[in-house]
């Protein structure tokens, strides 16, 4: 459940909790988009040092808003993805139509997936529909085969046919990827502190090197929510 643990952390920690930090008081409206996501990183960071003060853009500000313009873009090509899949799903003819109960509940599910995915512009809305798509696939895939009904074995096949099991893989490495470019900036980070300052920021520092050696995808994640709180007042 890798996708789901992204999505709630994210959506808790960046959105609500921030949203009151007092160390990050420029709003989020820059990062709501319902369209493709193609812009460099790099450039993003670069328009809003533009557009806001120095005081509402520091160097650590800069490192925050990189990671909600690297999560937003990781929702955003999950939820594109989901929406062809479910697309595909939605008008394969051994699904419809059909009387199994599991089958209809899926297939309502994906449905309102679809229609929240045409009609959102809201980012909060966005990782409500990384939510609201994993939820509804992701367990098919973390079931005994031999202990599954016919129709969880139906709707498993073809998540797989259209490539819902791929996705979450994608995710995963995508979220390793924005990893490594963290580590890139945070190194420019610290380059930028003065000796007082890098005594500050230890309790971050020290959290960094206990993040490195995680391996499994999950637990990173997981460990991810504790930078969210170095912004917190």
């Amino acid at each position: 459940m890798v996708v789901k643990t992204f999505s709630f952390i994210f959506f808790t920690l960046a959105l609500v909790g921030l949203g009151q930090s007092k160390s990050f008081e420029w709003d989020y409206s820059g990062l709501n988009s319902n369209e493709v996501l193609s812009s460099n990183i790099a450039n993003e960071i670069g328009n809003a040092n533009q557009s806001e003060s120095a005081e509402q853009l520091t160097p650590k500000d800069q490192l925050l808003y990189f990671t909600l313009i690297a999560f937003r873009d990781i929702s955003q090509s999950y939820v594109d993805r989901a929406a062809n899949i479910s697309h595909s799903i939605l008008n394969d003819d051994d699904l419809k139509p059909n009387d199994s109960p599991l089958i209809k509940e899926f297939l309502k599910n994906i449905t309102e997936f679809m229609e929240r995915y045409e009609k959102y512009e809201e980012i909060d809305e966005l990782f409500n529909l990384v939510d609201l798509y994993s939820n509804t696939t992701s367990h098919y895939f973390e079931l005994d085969a031999a202990l599954a009904s016919p129709d969880v074995l139906n709707i498993e096949r073809k998540l797989k046919k259209y490539g819902s099991d791929d996705l979450d893989r994608e995710f995963e490495k995508e979220f390793l990827r924005f990893v490594d470019r963290f580590y890139e900036q945070m190194d420019e980070y610290k380059g930028k502190l003065s000796e007082e300052e890098l005594k500050k920021e230890m309790a971050m520092l020290q959290w960094l090197e206990e993040f490195k050696p995680i391996e499994n995808t999950e637990e990173k994640i997981i460990s991810f929510e504790k930078f969210f709180r170095f912004y917190e007042d």
